[in-house]
């Protein structure tokens, strides 16, 4: 379409706008047929304004076309539609000062007290951030968080404090302004104190569990623990500490941490061997052992995790994690292989469709032909799951066809093809269709 029609927020060489046709629910291009493209307001816009307009950041949008498809160069041929423009005003960019930062502690800290976290409390801490609402990039990618100490604590992107010793810390705010280095705009926390009170253990945070993920996708397990300053304590000044070897198990079910003795996990890691697994405080679960969907939402795993006293080795310190496992969603596509349009002399046409991931049990399906969204008689096509059976026999779990066949109303308005497969466990639905 660039080779005879430009839009350009620019002149027929600069601020081209890429067009495309504009498309139905279905993605088959909307009747009447139109145009329509879209372009990202960046600073190199304004470069395209006039000077006349500078100050007011109108800009004028161009329609050009190529009168002659012989003209020689990319350029040559190019004529404005009519002289038609459309006027647009453009806002400038609002950047993010650091005057205009404030970080916004918790009304009510976890440890109790003012600008302190333990290094086992049960609730992690979060900071969180305000900004002025007419700034232009507030994205949460536009901003970042970092800790000056990560020795001491570290900080995750949504703000929340991660402890890993006493000490003290303080982390800063960047707005980024979309990465311009001459933008970048800071604020600082006041000092935050990382604190070890009471005997030694292992927590898994309120906030880390349960984990959800996708069936088969990663699982990140989180916890807190003092133990690695308890080790510190006991070696005393100038010596090397002992590292804190953890294992983790993984069980099939949803456990509380008592009921898991005796039980045989699916899967274990233990340090030294992992190697992720000395001092830490995090471990990934492969998604290849997450493979059991979770019912009504219980989760599908537990994920037990241990490591010895530090001051009597006999004894284990343990935690439990729990991990939700949801479906893949379903995937159905329907073949437009046939086209999207055809002749008056043909009288049938066979509609064929794909599915992936269509739960045979709990699966739910329908299917439907539409003339000016009138359904066409007899072209419906269900799923019963109780009786795992498909209304018209070419469906399946695996994707279907079915023959359209007119004769009266074949010459009036297109129809389209529907479809929709869904999972109690999860859904997943598209509607490609196809003129006929």
């Amino acid at each position: 379409m660039a080779e005879r029609i430009r839009v350009s927020v620019g002149d027929r060489t600069r601020g081209l706008i890429t067009m495309d046709w504009k498309r139905d629910e279905f993605g088959i291009p909307a009747v009447p047929l139109t145009l329509e493209g879209t372009y990202t307001v960046t600073e190199d816009i304004f470069d395209l304004e006039s000077w006349e307009n500078r100050s007011t950041g109108k800009l004028r949008v161009k329609v050009y076309y190529k009168i002659d498809e012989f003209s020689g160069g990319e350029h040559e041929g190019f004529k404005l539609w009519l002289g038609d423009v459309a006027n647009i005003t453009i806002e400038p960019v609002k950047y993010i000062e650091a005057q205009d930062l404030e970080i916004k502690y918790p009304a009510q800290w976890p440890s109790g007290v003012p600008y302190v976290v333990l290094l086992t409390d049960s609730e992690l801490t979060r900071l969180g951030f305000e900004y002025p609402e007419d700034a232009t990039y507030t994205k949460p990618e536009h901003f970042r968080w970092i800790s000056n100490n990560t020795e001491v604590a570290d900080i995750l992107d949504d703000g929340t404090i991660i402890p890993k010793s006493p000490g003290k810390v303080t982390f800063t705010l960047q707005a980024i302004n979309n990465g311009k280095p001459e933008r970048l705009a800071e604020i600082t926390t006041q000092e935050i104190e990382i604190y070890d009170s009471g005997d030694a253990s292992i927590v898994v945070p309120s906030m880390a569990s349960p984990v959800y993920v996708m069936k088969n996708q990663d699982a990140l397990i989180l916890w807190t623990t003092n133990v690695m300053n308890k080790l510190r304590e006991k070696a005393g000044e100038g010596q090397t500490p002992k590292d804190a070897h953890f294992r983790v198990q993984l069980f099939e079910g949803n456990w509380r941490l008592e009921e898991l003795a005796g039980r045989t996990p699916v899967a274990q890691w233990a340090a030294p061997n992992a190697g992720e697994l000395v001092n830490s405080t995090i471990f990934v679960i492969p998604g290849q052992h997450l493979t059991n969907v979770s019912e009504a939402g219980e989760p599908a795993y537990t994920v037990l995790i241990e490591t010895a006293h530090p001051d009597r080795p006999e004894l284990t310190l343990s935690a439990a994690a729990h991990i939700v496992v949801r479906p893949l969603p379903v995937s159905v596509q329907l073949d437009k292989s046939i086209g999207t349009g055809m002749t008056d002399d043909e009288k049938e046409v066979v509609l064929q469709w794909t599915m992936e991931r269509f739960n045979a049990e709990r699966g739910e399906f329908w299917f439907e032909v539409t003339k000016n969204g009138v359904p066409v008689p007899g072209s419906r096509i269900t799923y019963d799951a109780q009786g795992g059976q498909f209304s018209h026999s070419g469906a399946g779990p695996s994707g279907g066809a079915y023959t359209l066949r007119w004769t009266r109303w074949h010459r009036t308005l297109p129809s389209r093809t529907s479809m929709s497969s869904a999972s109690r466990r999860g859904t997943g639905r598209t509607k490609p269709g196809a003129p006929t």
